[in-house]
């Protein structure tokens, strides 16, 4: 298997997708309905009755779940030392599970966030007519609504990108503490830590537009690094389930 197959990528999607959700189906859709009903609880809770916070505080927060929990769920399928036999030994390349785990569960992600961003907005718009509180622009969808920051919203989903990066590198490291030691996990998270917050604290002499760059040259740096050695610690997931199948 040199060469990557569409094939088998999605053949392994498809198998994760339907082992994880398929059984569950109604019970997967009353969690996806359930999580924005909850976020918009939480959201009130926090801004009280301004609808405008409340609504910026959801939206954040479907986004962040929805490219962070879905993806997690496909790693934690593939990588968990209970994983089903079946999907770990799918004839497909460790390079081709890897693009599959992050792509399947960035498209469930999305699929979540326009899900949750229909189900926030009808509650939000069932406050406002109970409220008295409802103007003329009538249904405003979140996040995907013509009135939506785009900046704000490519600031969320860059973000939440790269906390997803962050978490799956770590989350393999941890899982892998036994061979590699867990001095070294723990040496390895607070080397990268210095390696973000020493930058920024000197970055408070800085202001303006080299301020910026610094900070996005440190996050595509880190962002690199932490998934090119998630890769290598999947790779060696892979090797260590083919030589135990």
């Amino acid at each position: 298997m040199k060469k990557l197959s569409l094939k088998r990528i999605i053949m392994f999607s498809r198998l994760q997708v339907t082992g994880i959700y398929g059984k569950n189906i109604w019970k997967i859709l009353g969690i996806a309905t359930s999580l924005p009903v909850m976020l918009v609880l939480v959201s009130f809770l926090f801004s009280g009755q301004d609808t405008g916070d409340a609504a910026r505080f959801t939206e954040t927060a479907i986004i962040v779940c929805g490219i962070i929990l879905f993806p997690l769920s496909m790693l934690n399928d593939y990588t968990s030392p209970d994983a089903p036999v079946k999907r770990v030994m799918v004839p497909a390349s460790g390079a081709e599970k890897f693009i599959s785990v992050y792509v399947t569960g960035i498209l469930l992600g999305i699929a979540f966030i326009c899900y949750a961003s229909l189900i926030g907005s009808a509650i939000f718009r069932i406050y406002d007519i109970i409220a008295g509180t409802g103007n003329a622009e009538g249904f405003r969808m979140l996040i995907f609504s013509e009135g939506a920051e785009k900046g704000d919203r490519a600031g969320q989903l860059v973000g939440a990108a790269y906390m997803l990066l962050m978490m799956m590198w770590f989350i393999q490291l941890y899982r892998a503490r036994k061979t590699v030691g867990i001095w070294r996990v723990w040496l390895a998270l607070a080397a990268m830590a210095l390696c973000i917050a020493v930058p920024v604290i000197l970055m408070e002499s800085i202001t303006g537009y080299i301020s910026s760059v610094i900070m996005a040259c440190i996050m595509v740096l880190t962002a690199a690094v932490a998934t090119v050695w998630s890769y290598r610690l999947f790779i060696r997931t892979q090797l260590y389930r083919d030589n135990n199948a």
